[in-house]
């Protein structure tokens, strides 16, 4: 997994089983950012879930994002990624 530049996303739970709510929250993007959230089997995905975006507050981070483990994907770890609009910076973190 790639952090660059303090950026950092975490979850709570940090696992769950299909169809068990996960929230995301993230910190170290720039203030007033959009920040792109998708859910992928691994670092190799190209495609993977569109979790939907958050808006960063003027602190860089944020918060109040919540999502269904989907149950199509089966089980195993799957990688939730944010990554900022138009910039390197992204981080991510195993589910």
């Amino acid at each position: 997994m790639v952090t660059k530049r303090g950026a950092l996303v975490l979850l709570n739970p940090s696992f769950g089983a299909p169809g068990s709510s996960v929230s995301i929250t993230g910190s170290g993007f720039d203030p007033g950012s959009t920040v792109n959230l998708t859910l992928k089997r691994d670092e190799t995905d190209k495609g993977g879930e569109d979790l939907g975006f958050a808006q960063a507050d003027e602190g860089g981070s944020f918060g109040g994002v919540t999502f269904s483990v989907p149950g199509n994907l089966g089980s195993g770890t799957f990688i939730v990624f944010a990554k900022q609009d138009f910039s390197d910076k992204q981080s991510a973190t195993r589910l």
